[in-house]
């Protein structure tokens, strides 16, 4: 949720119903599944469902640029450019009254908030300086939101097959021991392999190195060494280092388990292959049971962005 519960019609994409604004917003929900970037959600819902105050306000260039430089990789390897109708510089400079970037350095508020309100006297959400920040979810911390991250990512297809995709190694693996930033690992098999060397022959039988951010990792896996995990990662000097660790949940999760079927037959140095795999099914409104989050429909409106909006 991003701290409020009704929109404004229309949107700042000039949608004129829920249900337009619904199937607009239906072919960006696989790149929020991506989670390029903390704030793709905040971002796209300051404009596909924009909070309901007498006067528009528009996401700050500052998030639309932070969230433009965590996507906008990621979204042209699957042959997709940044839209025009995104462009930062279509939004308010940081000094005027807009939608700020939850995961940034937190600084004190000045003395005097203004403060919204609902018609029914319900708080909405505080403004500082004219700058609406809206309140940080379980678990964000302003620039420390990344630590933790590799154990801790989301179970969506598009990311499970996003990160396959970006790293140079994936195993499936039970943990050994774990000590001291580093995971040995037991019953290993590999399911993108590194080409040739002596690396490749270390992933039979790895140790793997984390990064200091993920150091808090450690206790999460000891807690449950003796599962099966799914491990991506990179090669750093002569360490390979993981960069994401999911629990294997194949036999509870339907979108884990699509997902490692689909590793076999996924090019990932065709980027038509990856759209297709990744993105390019989902853009189609005849397939949306492919999208991890809800959807419409007619009787029951559900924004996709997993924000509540009123079908009346």
């Amino acid at each position: 949720e991003i701290g409020y519960d009704k929109m404004r019609l229309p949107n700042l994409l000039e949608h004129d119903t829920v249900l337009e604004a619904t199937q607009q917003a239906v072919s960006w929900v696989p790149l929020q599944n991506v989670h390029c970037d903390a704030d793709t959600q905040l971002f796209l819902c300051s404009l596909f469902s924009p909070v309901c105050l007498d006067h528009p306000i528009y996401p700050c260039r500052s998030l639309c640029e932070k969230v433009r430089r965590g996507c906008e990789g990621r979204m042209r390897t699957y042959g997709f450019p940044w839209p025009e109708m995104f462009h930062c510089d279509k939004f308010p400079v940081d000094n005027d009254m807009c939608i700020a970037s939850r995961t940034r350095t937190e600084t004190p508020p000045p003395p005097g908030p203004a403060t919204g309100s609902w018609a029914d006297g319900r708080q909405q959400i505080q403004v500082f300086n004219r700058r609406l920040y809206p309140p940080k979810t379980p678990g964000s911390s302003g620039a420390a939101g990344n630590s933790c991250k590799m154990c801790n990512h989301v179970e969506t297809y598009e990311n499970i097959l996003d990160n396959f995709c970006t790293s140079d190694f994936v195993i499936r693996t039970r943990f050994k021991r774990v000590h001291k930033s580093k995971l040995n690992c037991k019953k290993v098999k590999i399911l993108k392999k590194l080409k040739p060397g002596i690396l490749s022959r270390k992933l039979r039988r790895p140790v793997l190195i984390l990064d200091p951010p993920n150091l808090c990792c450690e206790e999460k896996i000891k807690k449950k060494n003796q599962e099966n995990y799914l491990v991506m990662g990179h090669i750093r000097g002569n360490n390979l280092v993981p960069s994401f660790i999911m629990q294997w949940i194949a036999k509870s999760s339907k979108i884990f388990k699509q997902a490692i079927r689909v590793f076999k037959n996924l090019n990932c140095t065709d980027p038509k292959f990856i759209s297709r795999s990744v993105i390019g099914d989902m853009l189609h409104l005849g397939d949306l049971s492919a999208v991890s989050n809800p959807v419409f429909t007619q009787k029951d409106i559900q924004f996709p962005f997993s924000m509540s909006v009123p079908s009346n």
